[in-house]
């Protein structure tokens, strides 16, 4: 690791332990691709023609730096439990996450900015269509191409912690060393077929084993935007997490 992505990591990790009051976190994970890196062009393809190349987001683009905030145990067996909706410390955990990332991408930008070089943080809900329901930018995909983990049967990215948590982006003009990627299979299901546990938890049957690209969209969206007790005080967190319940959720 090069000492600028040793800087950069000390900063995201303080900054995840500075506001994990509530105890709500693990140390994240951090991934570094180059922004040339083929798979953001096939990403056109492979995902839709809105999925915009790094950039597009910022011409000088060199680095696409990803990072993994993993929930802690708690906050996933509270959310198993809960058989009416997400439980609480999922709703308090997911909102609180969607504003650190946006801290933490405007943190990282402004301290390399500091050091000369052009660049952005992407908010955790930047670029999204609500009508098309897609995204112009997928945190998931970058981290995927940052070799931080595989896509799951649940359309998510696990990680060497587990699935159950939240992605960020900063892109830079910074020439940072890659993350080497792995063909490590972590979705039991893909690896023997041995777990479905995403599809028969999913409340609205949003997710299909028989096209592993197509996912109800609409469907997801109506039970994350269900009214619970908690959407409010957490400031109307739109979110479910079921499908993130299984054994990939959490890893030690």
């Amino acid at each position: 690791m090069s000492e600028l992505a040793g800087e950069l990591t000390a900063l995201v990790r303080q900054m995840v332990a500075d506001h994990n009051r509530q105890g709500f976190y693990r140390e994240p994970l951090l991934g570094f691709s180059a922004a040339d890196d083929p798979l953001y062009g096939e990403f056109k393809t492979r995902i839709g023609p809105w999925h915009k190349h790094p950039r597009e987001l910022l011409p000088e683009a060199q680095t696409v730096i990803t990072f993994f905030i993993p929930f802690t145990r708690a906050v996933v067996e509270a959310n198993r439990r809960s058989t009416e909706g997400p439980a609480k410390e999922w709703v308090h955990s997911y909102h609180h996450c969607n504003s650190l990332i946006d801290l933490i991408g405007e943190a990282a930008a402004s301290f390399l900015r500091e050091r000369g070089y052009s660049s952005r943080g992407i908010h955790s809900t930047d670029e999204y269509d609500p009508v098309q329901l897609v995204s112009g930018w997928s945190h998931r995909s970058a981290a995927l191409v940052a070799g931080l983990g595989s896509l799951g049967l649940n359309r998510m990215l696990i990680t060497d912690k587990g699935c159950a948590g939240r992605l960020g982006t900063v892109l830079t003009a910074a020439v940072l060393p890659p993350t080497p990627r792995t063909e490590r299979e972590r979705c039991l299901y893909y690896a023997d077929g041995s777990c479905r546990y995403c599809l028969d938890h999913c409340p609205r049957q949003a997710l299909s084993a028989d096209n592993a690209i197509d996912l109800r969209r609409r469907s997801c969206l109506e039970q994350c935007e269900r009214p619970t007790p908690y959407r409010t005080e957490a400031g109307g967190a739109q979110c479910c997490g079921k499908c993130v319940m299984g054994p990939c959720a959490y890893y030690d």
